[in-house]
């Protein structure tokens, strides 16, 4: 009946019988987008459920340009008549074909995006697809478009396609392209409508310094405001006070804030472990304007912040996406520190002075609980930490 519908498509390499996929067709379009190196010969094989299974052979021949191919793909019952199936040309064919004209042309055709409409048959064909084959270009041609601050979006539906940075097909993608920066997000389709609708009186645009993945967690997950706001602004005021000491690179005094703000949405889980449990919220789900990076490290500040400091097999998981030990282990004292002094949840505005490498912290009241927090916490090098009580020192 003409209709399209859900297809697994594998692509295999005859020479090394490697897999390329699977790839899924739309179910409701039936469409598809296939990259493909030149030089090699691959078995196309499409599976649909109640369907005959769909295979082919095709070749891609050397090429020194980029082309596109389409080809609808028919799929028949498993009890259908074979002397009634439909004769069509082959991919190889298809391909040769579409070379030829290119080289009479002599351009370079380039299509990232290509889907053509279904397509009508008289044959009780179930799904019609669309295929864009790239070829690789293995050398420098006269021809090449001039891409300057392109940006290129790929969507991808969950679960149902993968990308693998080793694949030959993308970096050949990529290096036409001519591409510096590769950028992944979890934020796709959905997320675009939404936010689409939500910012449509302000130029599509979000106020400067909001952070809609920030705000979410806390939205969702902190019911005291005014902790979250005095835990933020106090680790900005310990962190510069303590910057002759640490030396710290101050882009790291945004993720402190970030991570004491986001500290305590694990405590919605359970209160025991409960900055593990926020470092998991956290990887999981500071997805919008933070890089892989930057979610791993504002994670790690929290997990870690313990009487103990963080070492080197802590982050062994982690630690081609974070900077040095050392930094970590300031980031995370300075946010313990940061807590053990709100441990009381009086949010008391301390007064700090720093003082070659003493650092005092005053206040007037006895501060118990925090004192037995500030014996037992590491330190990441050797200064002196002093809690002087009643407002002034001794």
């Amino acid at each position: 009946n003409d209709l399209p519908i859900e297809s697994t498509i594998e692509i295999i390499r005859k020479k090394t019988k490697s897999i390329i996929g699977p790839f899924h067709s739309n179910a409701k379009t039936g469409n598809y987008l296939l990259t493909l190196s030149q030089d090699e010969t691959y078995s196309f094989i499409i599976k649909a459920e109640g369907y005959a299974e769909y295979k082919e052979d095709f070749i891609v021949p050397h090429l020194n340009f980029f082309t596109d191919v389409k080809k609808d793909f028919h799929l028949y019952k498993n009890d259908f008549e074979s002397s009634k199936i439909k004769k069509e040309d082959s991919l190889t064919k298809l391909i040769a074909k579409k070379v030829d004209e290119v080289k009479i042309k002599n351009t370079v055709v380039a299509k990232s995006d290509s889907v053509s409409p279904s397509k009508e048959a008289k044959e009780p064909i179930k799904t019609e697809t669309t295929t864009t084959a790239v070829i690789q270009k293995p050398e420098p041609i006269s021809e090449k478009p001039i891409l300057t601050n392109t940006t290129f979006i790929l969507h991808f539906d969950f679960n149902k396609a993968m990308i693998n940075k080793d694949e030959p097909e993308l970096k050949n993608l990529l290096e036409f392209l001519n591409t510096k920066v590769v950028v992944t997000s979890g934020v796709g389709v959905r997320e675009g409508v939404y936010l689409t609708d939500i910012l449509r009186t302000s130029n599509h645009k979000f106020p400067s310094n909001f952070q809609i993945s920030v705000r979410s967690l806390l939205d969702r997950f902190v019911d005291d405001t005014k902790q979250t706001a005095y835990l933020g602004n106090n680790i900005h005021k310990l962190f510069d006070i303590l910057a002759p000491i640490h030396k710290l690179d101050s882009k790291y005094k945004s993720y402190l804030v970030i991570s004491a703000k986001l500290q305590q949405i694990g405590i919605s889980l359970n209160y025991y472990k409960n900055s593990e449990h926020s470092a998991n919220f956290i990887l999981n789900g500071l997805n919008y304007g933070f890089s892989h990076e930057e979610r791993v490290l504002i994670a790690t500040i929290i997990k870690y912040s313990t009487k103990e400091l963080p070492t080197e097999s802590d982050i062994k998981i982690y630690k081609n996406l974070l900077p040095d030990i050392k930094t970590i282990q300031w980031l995370s004292y300075i946010h313990s520190l940061n807590n053990i002094l709100n441990s009381e949840y009086l949010r008391y505005p301390y007064q700090y002075e720093l003082s070659g490498k003493t650092f005092s912290i005053l206040s007037d009241k006895e501060h118990y609980i925090i004192q037995r927090g500030l014996q037992r916490l590491e330190k990441p090098t050797n200064f002196e930490l002093e809690l002087y009580l009643n407002g002034e020192k001794p």
